[in-house]
């Protein structure tokens, strides 16, 4: 068994807590990846959970079917699933083929519940869930023998029950218990500074799932999180997953001013940055305490798409902070999304020259997939003419289109996701001899640690290597 038991005198309950993201094949064939950090919504929760019995942690992705088999047979008295869209699939499937509501009271949660509330009893055999930020909801829930009355608890039958209000104050939060996990598994460590995004971009279920406002933990905490972090489970690289890190640049300042002053030496990684909000000064501070990636949701090149969206940023900006940031010695993940309802086959190739001009790498292209309650949704319901009916079988891996509208078909779609595979792969070829040849020595010696050489210097010999297997198989 990977996950050992955390076992609590007096305790008079038991729960299983489970990621179930990998549990069956996709359509699409592509096998999802074993994540690369812990689920820290079930940490969270793990957390809460813990002075009120005994747990365990089953991530999905980190088992074997016949591992999964063994550890979802034990009875215990609630089983927690953690579900995105994405993913509810695979819980649905794992609860009937074990037959866990047998022995187990199911609760749902996560993002998926948040956006279809009720709606996800018409299928599943879910004794209760929960929508909204779950920490205080369920202790209060299962404290009180799931009362119909608490804010954010859906049982079968209910209607209007209100979300619950969002926590504002997280330095109150049990920070995330994590011992449950297979912890030597995952080389990444992982942690929020903030909840919510203030923003209300057209494909962003953010919105929908946490409302507009933005909460933060104050600076002392983050840091000390980090700090038992490494202390309890070693020196990883720390993934900030904030919807949006930049928004007060003040804050991001303070973080990595007490970095530096507690001379700190961690190496970490933040998603959720804006490029209206940094400037060289930020960037370079930020890499200077241990930063060496941040990620932009470019979205698109195409102004009047970057306008239809809600990006609220200009293209000229973006370009500018992918520069600024480069310039300051930070690695820059470039996003991009093919296919909102405002955007066609011309308008997606404006991001393939945006790409090409600035030689970006690492980038990653996604086809949009509308959910429920995003503004894509409803425009595709009005203006588009949706591929599948079943958004519940909507597949990130696959390059088949979800939905077309008149001005982007499916075909042209197809044609896109095809040529920005194509140019991810011909990026990856400049950007690697760029990076690790032409500026390999100076660039590294100068401006990376020890560490940073190791991991570069071993990076580069693996490719050489590879590239000379290839040109033998040739032959």
């Amino acid at each position: 068994m990977h996950c050992k038991r955390d076992i609590i005198k007096g305790s008079i309950l038991n729960f299983t807590l489970i990621e179930p993201t990998g549990y069956r094949k996709r359509k699409s064939g592509i096998q999802t990846a074993p994540s690369s950090y812990p689920h820290i919504g079930l940490a969270y929760l793990a957390a809460v959970l813990k002075p009120l019995g005994d747990l365990r942690v089953i991530d999905m992705s980190q088992v074997s079917r016949d591992e999964a088999g063994t550890l979802l047979s034990v009875k215990t008295d609630f089983t927690l699933i953690s579900t995105t869209s994405f993913n509810y699939l695979d819980a649905k499937a794992m609860a009937l083929d074990f037959s866990i509501a047998d022995h187990s009271r199911i609760i749902l949660g996560g993002p998926h519940v948040s956006i279809v509330k009720e709606e996800v009893f018409n299928d599943g055999p879910w004794y209760a869930a929960v929508a909204g930020e779950g920490e205080k909801v369920i202790v209060h829930a299962i404290q009180n023998k799931l009362p119909t009355s608490v804010p954010g608890l859906i049982v079968p039958d209910s209607s209007g029950n209100p979300p619950p209000e969002r926590i504002a104050d997280l330095d109150s939060l049990a920070r995330p218990y994590y011992s449950l996990f297979p912890m030597h598994k995952y080389p990444n460590h992982v942690l929020l500074t903030s909840r919510g995004c203030p923003f209300s971009c057209s494909f962003c279920a953010a919105p929908v799932i946490n409302g507009s406002k933005w909460y933060y933990r104050s600076i002392p905490d983050v840091i000390d999180e980090m700090s038992a972090l490494r202390t309890d489970f070693g020196d990883k690289l720390f993934h900030l997953n904030d919807d949006n890190f930049t928004l007060r640049r003040e804050r991001v300042l303070e973080f990595c001013e007490l970095l530096l002053k507690k001379n700190k030496n961690f190496r970490w990684v933040a998603q959720g940055v804006r490029a209206d909000r940094v400037d060289s000064r930020l960037l370079r501070l930020m890499h200077k305490a241990g930063c060496q990636r941040i990620s932009i949701g470019v979205e698109s090149a195409d102004p009047s798409v970057l306008a239809a969206i809600g990006k609220k940023e200009s293209v000229s900006q973006i370009e500018k902070a992918i520069r600024l940031a480069r310039d300051a010695g930070l690695e820059v993940l470039s996003m991009f999304v093919i296919g909102t309802s405002s955007d066609s086959l011309a308008g997606t190739r404006k991001s393939f020259e945006f790409v090409r001009r600035n030689t970006l790498f690492p980038v990653d292209f996604y086809q949009l997939i509308p959910y429920p309650g995003t503004l894509e949704w409803q425009d595709a319901q009005k203006r588009g003419r949706f591929l599948l009916k079943d958004y519940r079988e909507f597949d990130h891996y696959s390059p088949d289109p979800v939905f077309e509208t008149d001005q982007f078909t499916a075909q042209e779609r197809k044609t896109a996701v095809l040529e920005a595979s194509l140019l991810v792969k011909q990026m990856e070829k400049k950007w690697f001899w760029k990076k690790h040849l032409r500026f390999f020595l100076p660039h590294l010696l100068i401006h990376r640690s020890f560490h940073e050489i190791i991991e570069e210097t071993s990076y580069l010999l693996r490719r050489i290597s590879g590239s000379i297997k290839k040109r033998v198989l040739r032959k």
